[in-house]
C-alpha cells in the first residue's frame, strides 16, 4: 500500500517524475564516461610501468589535470624533474578520487609527497558544508591507508565565480578550507599537511576573485596563476621532500 502511494505521489498527470540520488562525498564511486575509464586505465599503466620513478603524486580533479595545459611550463620546469606525475581528471569530486585510490592507481607506488586538491566540484553539488569535508578528509583517509610512509599535503579549495551567487560560494569554501585545516593540517598520524592559498586568488570582501589569474570560465588557472601556486607553494613543498 506504502509503495502504491508513493508510486501515484511521483507519477503525476502520466509522467514519471523519477527520484534523483546524489551519492555521498564519501562514498567510493567509479564515473562511467568512457573516457573516464580510458583515463584510469592509462593512470594504472603509467603506475605499472614507472614504479619506483615516481616520487610525487599530483592528485585530483581538473584544477591538477591542468598542470599539463595552462601550468605546462611551470610544471616542466618545477615538478616533471623531480619525478612528479599528474593524477588529475576533470570533473572529478571526492568520490570519484577514493575509488581511484581503492582501485589501483596508487597500488605499489611509495612517493615521498602526494599533493591533493579536490572537492571543488562538490561545492555545487553537495550543499552541506561538512558532507564535503568529510569527503576531503575520507580521501586523506585513503591515501593514508595505501600510502603510510608519504608526506599528504592538502591544497585548500581555490575561489572559483561561476555560480550564480559568488559571494555565498566563497564563504561556502572559506568555512570549507577553515575544518580541513583544522583536520589535516599538522596531523602528524598521516602525515598530513595543508596549505591554503585562497586569499592570494580572492580578495577579503569575497565578492568576486582575481580574474587576472584565472582563464575565461572563473574556475580554472591560467600561466599566472598556476605560476603563484609554484611560488606559494614552494617552501613547505621542498620541506616534506627531505
Amino acid at each position: 500500500m506504502k509503495f502504491l502511494l508513493a508510486f501515484q505521489i511521483l507519477f503525476v498527470f502520466g509522467v514519471w517524475i523519477a527520484p534523483t540520488l546524489t551519492q555521498n562525498p564519501w562514498d567510493s564511486v567509479a564515473r562511467t564516461e568512457q573516457w573516464w575509464v580510458e583515463r584510469h586505465q592509462q593512470f594504472l599503466n603509467s603506475t605499472a610501468n614507472l614504479g619506483s620513478d615516481i616520487k610525487i603524486v599530483f592528485l585530483g580533479s581538473s584544477i591538477v589535470e591542468n598542470w599539463g595545459n595552462e601550468g605546462r611550463p611551470v610544471w616542466e620546469a618545477n615538478y616533471a624533474p623531480l619525478g612528479a606525475i599528474n593524477y588529475g581528471i576533470g570533473g572529478d569530486r571526492t568520490e570519484h578520487v577514493i575509488w581511484r585510490i581503492d582501485n589501483g592507481e596508487l597500488d605499489g607506488l611509495s612517493p615521498k609527497l602526494v599533493v591533493l586538491y579536490i572537492g571543488s566540484n562538490n561545492v555545487p553539488v553537495h550543499p552541506n558544508n561538512d558532507d564535503v569535508v568529510r569527503g576531503v578528509n575520507t580521501v586523506v583517509d585513503r591515501l593514508h591507508a595505501k600510502l603510510p610512509n608519504t608526506n599528504i599535503l592538502l591544497v585548500g579549495t581555490f575561489p572559483r565565480a561561476d555560480q550564480s551567487d559568488v559571494p555565498g560560494t566563497l564563504r561556502r569554501i572559506r568555512d570549507i578550507n577553515g575544518k580541513l585545516e583544522v583536520l589535516v593540517g599538522g596531523d602528524a598520524q598521516r602525515k598530513g599537511n595543508f596549505i591554503d592559498l585562497f586569499w592570494f586568488l580572492a580578495p577579503s570582501s569575497l565578492d568576486g576573485i582575481y580574474e587576472h589569474l584565472y582563464v575565461g570560465d572563473k574556475l580554472h588557472l591560467n600561466l599566472d596563476g598556476y605560476t603563484m601556486w609554484h611560488r606559494e607553494m614552494n617552501a613547505i613543498f621542498n620541506s616534506l621532500l627531505q
